[in-house]
């Protein structure tokens, strides 16, 4: 393992009497591709700020290398009408810098608040790498981008030559991009668990810890019992053996308790109501069409929705998908064509925006808002029981929606929509905001749920276990098996799948490779890596170091690999776009 950049030491952080973490000790390997993951709730966004330095812990410190540069990229950002280079000009920037930036994430000329979330999320890349930093973070960079831009990013975070720590619940991202992982949880003694290995393994290891201490578990119970026995039939009388035997099954006891405490996994129970409809046909859509603004969306479509069936939209951003979801629930018309629904078909509909939940209401209210009782397949029970089931405490029931985590709206709107019988469901982006171990329960109640589903998600790894067929709205043929097959008949069709914001300049032709080029690019993929190598050393000489005129040369010597290292990075990543 490479030697740490940075690293947190015994670091608490609370919120009024929520204890977030306690005592959190950590490394972050310099060179690393860091995954923070955990539960909703575990304080992975708050752990992030405070090794940004965005905010501070109650105890303990964060010790980084001296002169350690942070770019942060958060979950949600907000810019005014200023362009992406007079926002690099006001950070600081130099003209050649902002230039370079600009081209290198083909960022348009256009009001920052006017670009779409995808090139909102490049433009804070750039200015999260403005100042070249040696830790970039980035806290669920993958929320509310499409799965084209997520492909991008995967791209681009694995060119760069810089430590990474992020948080996401996109688990083909994870697998992707992660060289180590940290789970920060409490089911751990320290309250976080670090793996050097990618996502995989992470959950492989994870898994042993589990049945190990299932057994362990197992056999503690089965002391605890015998000791309980002895303790019932010991005689009044101690002796100083019979008092040691007292104590150790006392410990005994003590030990189980906490180890029950502790690995007292809540799980989220996720089932949608069917109305169990006896039909072949729920809604029959044919040559449906929809233009939008000038933009034709999709032609001469034909959707059949049946029973069992598990169907998946993809396509870019501005494809149109949220469009043909509306228009299938009979929330917007189609410029052609026919929809034949069943009678009294019932439809349940996710919203990705949850703007159906206004904030001012309490958790109650979004529950039950005539009752305090809510019916689930035909048992009766009282809402604050319900909202029990989705990690809702009695205390929480009277909060308004405002107060709640983007993770806890997520869990409300899912626990509102099991209330409602359906024959269908309609999807639009159920993940953002939720955790692992809820998105395989979302999994598991959607490949069971006997109905329809229509779907959208970036989610790849929910989108290849859930869904037996897919429309694709950027390529002709619309209907492919799976992402895979997506994926190959998106690189045969001439239509493009990403387009720049129209205010943006024309893209030159494509330059030509020489061999000269070739032969450079091929020695700096060679020479970056020994030149990283040789500045990590020198980190470690510098710390390490007693003596004043070895520190001076050790610094200088530093100070020309980094830029050495600077120009022969900015020059790879100028070669690795035209060559590919």
């Amino acid at each position: 393992m490479s030697a740490p950049l940075i690293t947190g030491q015994n670091l608490s952080k609370s919120y009024g009497s929520k204890d977030l973490f306690t005592l959190l000790s950590f490394s972050i390997p310099a060179f690393s591709r860091v995954a923070l993951v955990g539960p909703n709730g575990a304080g992975k966004s708050t752990l992030l700020k405070i090794i940004a330095r965005h905010e501070m812990p109650d105890e303990g410190q964060i010790v980084a290398r001296k002169d350690l540069k942070v770019g942060f990229v958060p979950q949600h950002s907000s810019f005014d009408e200023q362009t992406p280079k007079q926002i690099m000009l006001d950070m600081g920037a130099s003209e050649v810098r902002a230039d370079t930036l600009i081209s290198q994430f083909n960022l348009p000329d256009q009001p920052a608040n006017s670009l779409s979330g995808g090139w909102q999320k490049r433009l804070d890349l750039a200015l999260a790498i403005l100042h070249e930093p040696d830790l970039l973070i980035l806290d669920e960079p993958t929320n509310h981008l499409d799965i084209e831009t997520i492909e991008w990013l995967e791209k681009w975070l694995k060119k760069q030559r810089r430590t990474l720590l992020f948080t996401s619940h996109d688990r083909h991202f994870l697998q992707e991009i992660a060289t180590n992982v940290l789970e920060l949880n409490s089911f751990y003694p320290d309250g976080i668990y670090a793996v050097e290995g990618d996502f995989e393994t992470f959950q492989t290891r994870k898994e042993m810890i589990l049945e190990q201490l299932k057994d362990y578990q197992t056999g503690l119970a089965s002391k605890v019992r015998r000791e309980e026995a002895w303790l019932r039939t010991t005689p009044q009388a101690r002796t100083t053996k019979a008092k040691s035997r007292i104590d150790s099954a006392d410990r005994l006891i003590e030990e189980l308790h906490l180890l029950k405490r502790r690995t007292k996994q809540k799980k989220l129970q996720i089932e949608f109501t069917s109305s169990d409809r006896d039909t072949r046909k729920l809604l029959n859509a044919k040559n449906i069409s929809k233009t939008f603004q000038g933009k034709k969306l999709f032609d001469k479509l034909d959707v059949l929705l049946t029973p069992g069936l598990k169907l998946g939209l993809v396509g870019p951003n501005g494809s149109g998908k949220s469009t043909l979801l509306k228009i299938l629930a009979g929330e917007v018309e189609s410029d052609t064509g026919t929809i034949k629904m069943i009678d009294g078909l019932k439809i349940v509909y996710f919203d990705q925006n949850r703007m159906r939940l206004p904030l001012h209401l309490t958790v109650k209210e979004a529950l039950s808002p005539n009752s305090d009782m809510v019916t689930f397949q035909g048992r009766t029970m009282h809402v604050n029981s319900w909202g029990k089931k989705f990690f809702f405490l009695a205390e929480q029931m009277n909060l308004p929606l405002s107060h709640l985590s983007g993770g806890e709206r997520a869990r409300l709107t899912i626990a509102k929509l099991m209330l409602e019988p359906a024959d269908i469901l309609f999807l639009d982006e159920p993940t953002n905001d939720l955790d692992i171990e809820t998105l395989e329960v979302l999994e598991e109640s959607l490949e069971t749920f006997p109905g329809a589903v229509v779907l959208i998600t970036h989610d790849r790894t929910l989108m290849e276990r859930t869904c037996d067929r897919l429309i694709a709205l950027d390529i002709e043929t619309y209907y492919c098996e799976d992402l895979h097959q997506y994926e190959r008949m998106k690189k045969a069709s001439p239509k493009p799948t990403q387009e720049a914001p129209k205010a943006q300049a024309k893209t030159s032709a494509p330059l030509k490779v020489s061999y000269k080029d070739k032969f450079e690019y091929d020695e700096l993929s060679k020479k970056i890596p020994e030149l990283e190598a040789q500045i990590l050393t020198l980190h470690q000489q510098i710390s390490e170091t007693l003596l004043t005129q070895e520190l001076s040369d050790f610094a200088t010597e530093l100070a020309h690999k980094e830029e050495e290292l600077e120009k022969a990075i900015l020059r790879w990543s100028e070669l690795d776009d035209k060559i590919k």
